[in-house]
């Protein structure tokens, strides 16, 4: 496996993902996992050949977008009750499937997809080989705890791919999802692969600590380049609020100069909610 030759803070990467992981083993395993993950799981697309996934997870780090997405509709589904029959922890378990699913995409050497990548991970980023650990009750408890949930996680990456579980020679390598947990990994998997799907990744619950009258409590999001999607909207509702001969504070601003976008998303949060309100959406 190569070995990772960049500076990737993995909490920082995964801040919002890591924060919904309340089990300490569960969170030890998601970081531990990432921090192994080969060099190349930081920079690829999430389809070499762009036919299989939406726009927002190729090119450059398309597969972190791809793994980030397939968290945020697991969250969804997650805090929903017609749909989550799950414990904390099996919820915390299935959040480590998704965010380590992926990792091996490209095998050891990083080149191209392999068929065999979800079986891959078990081994590749196994939490306690290669670690030597004394034999009191203690450490010998937590690593048991450990390596029992590392196991159900290893499941839920080996059966990820759900029907497509053949080699580049049409022999079954892979299981098909049997358990709810891993019927729900797959499933999300499957939705945010889709090319007619894309995903809004950024983190909402930033936004509820937002208050006016303290810009010291500004998250950092506001000051980053607003996103197309916010642009395009904007667009939109400008043509709305002329075509209905709505006034508004925004003539002759400029969105886009010279290709990049000139306006920070919480310029752009703040305009859409305004033309939102002027236009009646």
């Amino acid at each position: 496996m190569k070995e990772i030759k960049q500076a990737v803070d993995v909490s920082h990467e995964f801040k919002y993902e890591l924060g919904c992981i309340e089990d300490e083993v569960c969170r030890h395993l998601a970081v531990h996992g990432l921090n192994k993950a080969p060099d190349y799981f930081w920079y690829v697309p999430a389809s070499a050949s762009g036919k299989y996934h939406p726009k927002s997870s190729l090119g450059l780090a398309g597969l972190v977008r791809h793994v980030k997405g397939v968290f945020r509709i697991s969250e969804e589904l997650l805090d929903h009750k017609l749909y989550s029959p799950f414990t904390p922890v099996e919820k915390d378990m299935i959040r480590v499937a998704v965010l380590l699913h992926d990792c091996l995409k490209q095998g050891t050497d990083g080149t191209h997809t392999v068929a065999e990548h979800p079986l891959l991970v078990r081994e590749a980023l196994h939490p306690t080989k290669g670690y030597g650990f004394t034999c009191d009750m203690d450490t010998t408890l937590r690593v048991k705890d450990m390596e029992e949930k590392w196991d159900l996680i290893c499941t839920m990456i080996e059966t990820h791919m759900g029907i497509w579980n053949k080699d580049n020679e049409g022999k079954e390598i892979m299981d098909i999802p049997k358990t709810k947990a891993q019927l729900h990994v797959h499933m999300c998997d499957y939705l945010a692969s889709r090319n007619c799907i894309e995903v809004d990744v950024t983190p909402r619950e930033a936004q509820s600590n937002y208050k006016k009258k303290d810009e010291s409590n500004a998250p950092a999001w506001q000051s980053d380049p607003a996103t197309q999607g916010q642009i395009g909207f904007i667009k939109k509702l400008l043509v709305t609020a002329m075509n209905k001969g709505v006034s508004h504070p925004y003539d002759g601003l400029t969105l886009v100069k010279d290709g990049e976008i000139v306006i920070t998303k919480g310029k752009a949060s703040a305009m859409i909610q305004n033309l939102q309100g002027l236009t009646g959406q």
